[in-house]
């Protein structure tokens, strides 16, 4: 479900719900009246904002392209229902994509639950935290069967420190991207050793490293080099028509039968 003019409203109605955020506060970042915002927001007809405006204040709430940023602060909360999040998700990843999106939920007693979204894109994820606190009416949980697709992982650990939103992107482009791409190779790593933990599911391994992010060893300075090695291998395969399930039951047969 691409991002079309007629459910851009709804879209951005979602996102402004998800990031606790006001029509007046979108308003002074998108430079569109308040009155012309909340009449569009509710996909009246009679309210056309141009496309070019449309485009910024998608740009205001996280999303370029039809996709989400990947070096930005998405911080965004949900209170008994995931809706929003439900809806937000299928817009924003293709179809063809949704089974490589991965959460990571800390779990905080019975208060808030803090989950890390790494959403698939073109190439990497943008990293999203979704503060969960529960409600009182219509709670539905996040689960990978409420949201319908994606890979969850539960994690006994604190979530890594989240880069500040006030970090400007524009004024610090570096320091952001170097604290995001660290953040994302921390969840990457914890889904790693939670697939240990659990049983190695080579399948899923497989797929991950074959998605290698490219240029990961020049911007981590600890990234093993094999990795580099390994996917340019798998991807290899995969062009010659070698599946992954394939590629992991020969590596499961190999080190763990």
């Amino acid at each position: 479900m691409p991002i079309t003019v007629e459910n851009a409203p709804a879209i951005a109605s979602a996102l402004l719900a998800l990031r606790g955020e006001t029509q007046a506060s979108l308003s002074k970042k998108s430079g569109i009246r308040v009155a012309n915002l909340s009449v569009w927001l509710r996909g009246k007809k009679d309210q056309v904002i141009s496309e070019k405006r449309v485009t910024a204040l998608l740009e205001c709430l996280g999303v370029e392209g039809g996709r989400l940023k990947k070096f930005a602060v998405h911080e965004w909360q949900i209170n008994g229902n995931i809706t929003h999040l439900r809806f937000v998700l299928q817009a924003l990843v293709p179809e063809n994509q949704r089974d490589k999106l991965m959460v990571l939920t800390e779990r905080c007693g019975f208060g808030a639950s803090n989950n890390a979204f790494l959403v698939p894109l073109e190439k990497g994820f943008a990293v999203v935290k979704v503060i969960e606190t529960p409600g009182f009416l219509n709670n539905e949980k996040l689960t990978a069967e409420t949201l319908g697709f994606g890979q969850f992982f539960t994690v006994n650990d604190y979530l890594p420190r989240w880069p500040s939103s006030n970090l400007d992107a524009d004024e610090k482009p570096d320091r952001l991207a170097n604290e995001l791409n660290h953040l994302e190779k921390i969840l990457l790593e914890w889904i790693r050793r939670d697939a240990e933990t659990r049983g190695l599911n080579t399948e899923q391994l497989v797929d991950m490293l074959a998605q290698d992010i490219p240029g990961a060893k020049d911007i981590f300075n600890c990234w093993n080099p094999g990795f580099d090695e390994l996917s340019s291998v798998l991807h290899s395969a995969i062009k010659k028509g070698v599946s992954p399930k394939e590629i992991a039951a020969l590596i499961a047969k190999q080190y763990f039968i």
